[in-house]
């Protein structure tokens, strides 16, 4: 069975882990076309996400470590398809 869901809806949505604390937002989708459908691949959640989303990556880090901003992952959390719960789109939850 095909199960769709409207991407617009979950973009911008909190992603919770499985112990309930917050992930990140949902800044990014991941798809290719395969046979005339469009299959997602990853979902990229978190700020930088959001840098990636505009293609602005390189420069973000730069200005978020000259901000004094410290451990921040060099890329955007990426999560397959298949590692994101989206039974409720409202409350999306990784899976592990």
């Amino acid at each position: 069975m095909k199960r769709q869901l409207h991407l617009e809806l979950l973009l911008g949505r909190e992603v919770f882990k499985a112990d309930g604390e917050k992930a990140g937002r949902i800044e990014e989708v991941v798809a290719e076309q395969r046979n005339g459908e469009w299959i997602v691949k990853e979902f990229l959640i978190g700020t930088f996400g959001v840098m990636e989303r505009f293609s602005i990556h390189h420069f973000g880090s730069t200005i978020l470590r000259r901000l004094g901003a410290k451990g921040a992952s060099p890329s955007a959390q990426r999560v397959k398809w298949n590692d994101l719960d989206l039974s409720d789109p409202d409350r999306p939850r990784l899976k592990s």
